[in-house]
């Protein structure tokens, strides 16, 4: 098969698949706002954001996983692939685990401040710190391998997985049924891959293979605290200056941003094995140059018509469905605006890390922030 067809195959199979995940989520993210409300939705997207800046805590080497194992596998190197991807299990779980207990110690040592369910939930995220790690590691190699059926198969499921939970147990238990439902389907999402796959992991470390993958890892850590922070200050000074219920509101904006966003994030998945591959064969920049131009364009032209999308039926779909949320909607049209610049960037970042490039995305993103 052709590079070209193959591509497409992935493309299918993985967008077919997310596409069916997004159609569940879509549900369950009604019925999530209907359950909990806009106040707790608030306290949920605050928890959100320490569970986001926690995920940096393996200093972003699970990169390494994604662009070094199809590297050297294509190099014919498969020893040092497993290598790479033992080093990076053992440090990114070990990391996450120190994030964990603090975050959990720091449940105990300010338990008076906090309203229960914000210390309850900060168990619940200290919790997913781990669970999210290693499942995103299993994810990554998965789509190392480009095993992108089993990779979408584990989007349906998931997604199906957590509308069944909601109406089961966030119906019925409300936020804590929530907080319940995120660890369950976690769990479960990590016992199918461990039962239907035959990738495993092992500890092993090795301080002078792990700087090459630290270097990498910084670079992206850097790049992606910045995006965090580009991503998560609007939720910091609403919930700061206007409270978790009008963060609430706020998260129906949040929510389309990602399902547009999604898009990029799709292409990006489906090219990145594919350009670690073509640059281990001769190691050219000049070899990538139809794979970073082909998804940019596609981006280019299909954003601009699911922002439209959003724009003219926001109006009518948000007060039909979603009623509380209402007032969310101005803030829902000038975020997705913005979704159309940050989904081009996509491909570019890709292109930047392939080509150990990495360091130079630290500027790009400063100048976005600012």
């Amino acid at each position: 098969m052709s590079r070209r067809k193959e591509i497409l195959k992935d493309a299918g199979i993985y967008s077919l698949s997310s596409y069916i995940g997004q159609f569940f989520d879509i549900f369950n993210v009604i019925l999530l706002r209907r359950f909990l409300g806009p106040t707790n939705m608030g306290i949920w997207s605050f928890l959100q954001v320490i569970q986001n800046y926690a995920k940096h805590a393996g200093l972003g080497v699970t990169t390494a996983t994604a662009r070094d194992v199809p590297y050297f596998l294509q190099k014919g190197e498969k020893e040092k692939a497993d290598q790479i991807k033992n080093l990076v299990f053992t440090y990114t779980v070990l990391a996450a685990i120190f994030v964990a207990a603090g975050v959990a110690i720091f449940a105990f040592w300010k338990q008076g401040k906090y309203s229960q369910p914000i210390f309850i939930g900060l168990f619940v995220i200290s919790a997913l710190i781990v669970l999210q790690r290693l499942y995103n590691l299993y994810v990554v190699l998965l789509r190392s391998y480009k095993e992108f059926a089993f990779a979408g198969l584990l989007n349906v499921a998931s997604s199906a997985l957590g509308l069944f939970l909601t109406l089961t147990l966030v119906w019925k238990f409300g936020l804590y049924g929530f907080f319940a439902s995120v660890i369950l389907n976690y769990v479960l999402m990590l016992a199918l891959i461990f039962f239907k796959t035959p990738y495993r992991f092992s500890f092993y470390f090795n301080a002078k293979a792990l700087a090459p993958l630290l270097s990498l890892g910084f670079a992206v850590l850097c790049s992606d605290i910045l995006r965090t922070l580009l991503g998560s200050i609007d939720r910091i000074m609403i919930a700061k200056f206007l409270g978790f219920e009008a963060l609430g509101h706020y998260s129906v904006a949040l929510m389309a941003g990602n399902y547009l966003y999604s898009l990029p994030n799709m292409l990006g998945v489906i090219f990145f094995p594919h350009l670690q591959e073509v640059f281990a064969k001769r190691d050219e920049h000049s070899d990538l140059e139809k794979y970073l131009r082909e998804p940019t364009l596609a981006i280019a032209f299909l954003i601009p018509l699911l922002i439209g999308f959003v724009w003219i039926f926001s109006n009518w779909l948000v007060p039909a469905i979603l009623p509380q949320y209402e007032a969310g909607i101005p803030a829902l049209k000038f975020f997705v605006l913005g979704s159309f610049f940050m989904a081009l960037t996509h491909p570019f970042s890709n292109f930047m890390i392939t080509v150990r490039k990495h360091w130079e995305l630290i500027p790009v993103q400063i100048g976005c922030l600012i």
